[in-house]
């Protein structure tokens, strides 16, 4: 099975904010991805099973909406 992508950008996840939306993510089956690419700097995402529409518009919006209830939306990040 696939994974949907959503909640794309770019800077530094600081550890404990990472923890706390991989946390808030899972409540819905979704996980957060930070990644440093070559060239490109550290960036981050969230992604989840790719179970088409309308499950994956669901899950994205109930997780973005979390994270904003929290503070957290948009990640907040360092240079």
């Amino acid at each position: 099975m696939s994974e949907y992508f959503f909640g794309l950008g770019r800077g530094r996840v600081g550890a404990g904010v990472e923890k706390r939306c991989d946390k808030i993510a899972g409540r819905h089956g979704a996980h957060i991805v930070v990644v440093t690419l070559p060239g490109e700097g550290p960036r981050y995402w969230f992604a989840g099973q790719n179970l088409g529409f309308p499950f994956d518009r669901d899950m994205e919006r109930a997780v973005l909406a979390d994270l904003e209830a929290a503070g957290l939306w948009p990640v907040p990040t360092r240079r």
